[in-house]
């Protein structure tokens, strides 16, 4: 849930950097909501929850969501 909520946190100051105007920002809010249902969708369907152990489990979800924000982080320079 982190992951969901950080988008909320730097928000303003990506909107200032990339000189997003209301609307950006929110576009940027929606697009980390819009990944969040998608992974878990896909992870629901996948059964992944039964199929893996659940530490492997919640700590690679972890893993993945936080290399996914460093991604965008080093390599994005705009929306």
């Amino acid at each position: 849930m982190g992951v969901w909520f950080s988008a909320s946190a730097v928000a303003p100051q990506l909107a200032a950097e990339w000189r997003l105007g209301p609307s950006g920002g929110a576009w940027l809010t929606m697009a980390v909501q819009l990944g969040f249902v998608a992974g878990t969708l896909l992870s629901a369907l996948l059964n992944l929850a039964d199929r893996l152990p659940s530490r492997w489990f919640f700590s690679s979800s972890a893993l993945l969501a936080g290399a996914s924000t460093l991604a965008i982080a080093r390599v994005s320079h705009g929306p």
